[in-house]
């Protein structure tokens, strides 16, 4: 099933309009290396870059198996080391568990060499040595507002015109550790022993903002059944049924498990210049 047979928004993906023959695979790169982001994980990111732009080859609406993320890794590689050659991105690699702890640019030989080894692009817990990307500052003055352009629709209400449930939703899935269930969801759960029209007109009014932020393609919604990181893509027709389903609630499990939110690339730019006025004194805090 693709991406658009299961109603995963087509197209989403903003097109960088000073790089409009860039392909996904480079626009995906650019725009991590631009949030200083770990190669680690890289896959899952352009798996979801190629569903995002309706892709033929995209990838079905869940997350990527090692398998899949080993396939793309030639192909990333590649593209990664022209972009390091153009100037457009950096490689480093991490002293510590942060990305402001990372050692000088490397080149040559060597980020060829770690860019080639496919252990460096898979998901792992280990920080020490981790390898991290990032871009100049001349990239970032050049493509900042072509990577993450407001929507042209306006995006999410602005700070201070919130609805308190807006509100939370937008906190939750701003944050890393964000989660709409599960034992550290910010959603009020049905009671126990509710059925199921009573289960959806409880959860409807808490993510009645969120469908409608869905059915744009500012947000996807991630169900996540265990915690060896694998998900489900919960498209906009199907969130108020699951949600109203005890089955993703998972409130005596541990952190890691039930259903959370991401950004996409279509309105992150919206959130991040909001944020980086709120940091300015120009608006409230987001």
């Amino acid at each position: 099933m693709t991406a658009q047979e299961a109603g995963i928004p087509r197209a989403i993906m903003p097109v960088m309009s000073r790089g409009a023959s860039m392909t996904v695979a480079e626009q995906a790169l650019l725009r991590r290396a631009m949030r200083k982001h770990r190669l680690a994980g890289m896959a899952q990111y352009y798996g979801a870059a190629l569903r995002w732009a309706g892709a033929a080859d995209a990838p079905p609406p869940r997350s990527c198996t090692e398998d899949e993320v080993r396939e793309m890794v030639p192909r990333l590689a590649e593209t990664a080391l022209d972009l390091v050659g153009r100037g457009l991105i950096e490689v480093r690699v991490a002293d510590g568990a942060r990305p402001g702890t990372t050692g000088p640019v490397l080149g040559g030989q060597e980020v060829q060499e770690v860019l080639s080894a496919q252990e460096r692009w898979m998901t792992t817990t280990t920080s020490v040595g981790a390898v991290w990307l990032s871009a100049p500052e001349a990239v970032h003055a050049r493509w900042q507002a072509d990577a993450f352009p407001a929507p042209a629709s306006g995006g999410f209400p602005p700070p201070g015109e919130r609805t308190p449930v807006e509100e939370t939703l937008l906190i939750c899935t701003a944050e890393a550790s964000g989660w709409l269930t599960g034992p550290y969801g910010v959603l009020e759960s049905p009671e126990d022993g509710s059925g199921r029209d009573e289960s959806r007109t409880w959860v409807e009014p808490q993510i009645a903002p969120l469908i409608q932020w869905v059915e744009q393609g500012w947000i996807e919604v991630h169900y996540y059944p265990g915690r060896n990181g694998s998900f489900t893509v919960i498209p906009a027709s199907e969130l108020l049924t699951t949600l109203a389903d005890p089955a993703v609630w998972h409130e005596d499990g541990d952190w890691g498990e039930g259903v959370t939110c991401d950004f996409t690339d279509a309105d992150l730019g919206a959130w991040h210049s909001r944020a980086l006025q709120s940091r300015r004194g120009n608006s409230p805090s987001p």
